[in-house]
């Protein structure tokens, strides 16, 4: 028989993997596992692996055999006698092995690969999860993990993390081990590092309606709560950039279609109500303003905190 496993989502396909190969070991088969990333296993001839799929276990009637990137990590040329070893072997109609090709990233258009598409047993892809599929992917953790996010805290999860599933795992592992089982907002902002945290939107809605001394709290609770400036300048100037994007898309007498700004519908709500307190041209010059506080801030010209106050005081000034 002949698995095919494969995708961009290489922590959700891992996983998979993990529960095929449990299921056979638990059977008592013969298994081997080749990781052709690994410099030793690229050593392995075709006759070597020939005799791999070719030979018979002494304790076992069934084997169960892994062949990982081989598909990115060989020529056509080696691939095409790979397949036609399959073929010659009769691996597909097969019912004493197993063989398992899985790949960590989408699949290269190669004979080999086609083939197996086609005349796998089960072919398993794991593309990269988007909009209503992270969603229900984040539900099912949470039901996996016994806990209960409010709606707001999955979507600063989506925004932090996109596809990126063993990131947004951490994440569920780490609220798993506190004693409580429902998660809102602040309690995860206060106790799990995100690259992103609404704070930053509220600091905005306070830069919008002017009031300057609220966004300096802000922005001090910010610094306070150990997060450095620099990831703070990095956050403002991400929002300022997705603020042009908005406005420009808004004022466009062009058909400008809402993906192509790629913004998450999250920020997006988010920043609707305020980029109607500035002008576009007022957003260009604050971002101009923005960029080159940053490039100080890196070179070492301009102390962080300093500068993130100075920027303050720049940025109250936007019409």
């Amino acid at each position: 028989m002949l698995f095919l496993i494969y995708g961009e989502d290489d922590f959700r396909s891992e996983n998979y993997l993990k529960e095929v190969i449990s299921f056979y070991n638990k059977k008592g088969v013969f298994f081997i596992s080749y990781d052709f990333r690994e410099e030793e296993d690229k050593k392995l001839t075709l006759n070597e692996l020939r005799n791999v799929l070719s030979s018979k276990p002494l304790f076992s009637s069934v084997r169960l055999i892994l062949f990982k990137d081989i598909l990115t990590n060989f020529n056509e040329e080696f691939l095409e006698q790979i397949l036609e070893t399959l073929k010659k072997e009769k691996i597909k109609e097969a019912k004493d092995i197993l063989v398992i090709f899985y790949e960590r990233g989408n699949l290269e258009k190669k004979r080999l690969s086609q083939w197996l598409s086609k005349n796998s047993s089960k072919v398993k892809s794991f593309e990269l999860l988007k909009n209503r599929e992270l969603e229900n992917y984040l539900i099912k953790e949470e039901e996996k993990f016994k806990i209960e996010l409010s709606k707001e805290v999955r979507e600063i999860i989506i925004l932090s993390f996109g596809s990126n599933t063993r990131e947004i795992s951490k994440v569920f592992q780490k609220l798993s081990l506190f004693k409580k089982t429902y998660f809102d907002r602040n309690f995860v902002e206060q106790n799990i590092s995100l690259p992103v945290k609404t704070n930053i939107f509220r600091f905005l809605d306070s830069l919008a309606a002017r009031k300057t001394k609220e966004a300096f709290k802000l922005l001090k609770e910010e610094i306070d709560s150990g997060t450095h400036p620099l990831v703070i300048l990095t956050m403002i100037v991400n929002q300022f950039r997705n603020l042009i994007k908005i406005k420009t898309y808004l004022e466009s007498p062009k058909k400008i279609s809402f993906e192509s700004l790629k913004i998450h519908p999250f920020v997006y709500k988010k920043l609707l109500k305020v980029e109607k307190s500035f002008s576009l041209d007022g957003l260009k010059k604050t971002y101009l303003k923005l960029l080159n506080y940053d490039k100080k801030i890196k070179e070492g010209t301009l102390e962080p905190v300093l500068g993130i106050e100075l920027l303050l005081l720049d940025l109250r000034k936007i019409k």
